[in-house]
């Protein structure tokens, strides 16, 4: 599968996510507090501005996946302005692995397993680089 070819698949199914946000946002931290409860009390106040942010942050990363130059400073930026999303590789798999189940949910059957493996393409390129290990 092409890079555009992977790029289209992350980008409509990010349109379709994003139509019903709200409701993604939920579930996204629905799916991360089962996976990792020790996270609830560190996002308890901040919640649906957090949420707001982390999927904002995914809408930008999608729309610039063709400018990687410019997207690896954006995601940067945003993970020294989270305190949670400025994470270790341990909490970047749960929250990677909340985050898919989520669009899982979201979409359905439409998430298939093309459309899984090119998010995971996406997010070894555009993410992991900003870790810490």
């Amino acid at each position: 599968m092409s890079n555009q070819h992977k790029i289209a698949l992350v980008q409509d199914s990010w349109k379709r996510a994003e139509e019903c946000l709200p409701h993604t946002v939920g579930k996204f931290y629905n799916n991360l507090f089962r996976a990792d409860p020790a996270l609830k009390p560190a996002l308890k106040d901040g919640m649906k501005d957090e949420g707001r942010k982390f999927m904002r942050m995914i809408g930008v990363a999608v729309d610039r996946l063709d400018e990687l130059e410019t997207l690896v400073p954006i995601l940067n930026n945003f993970a020294g302005q989270s305190g949670v999303y400025g994470i270790n590789q341990k909490r970047y798999k749960t929250v990677r692995a909340a985050f898919f189940k989520t669009l899982e949910e979201g979409l359905g059957d439409d998430f298939t397993a093309e459309v899984k493996d090119a998010w995971s393409s996406v997010c070894k390129i555009s993410m992991k680089p900003r870790l810490a290990a």
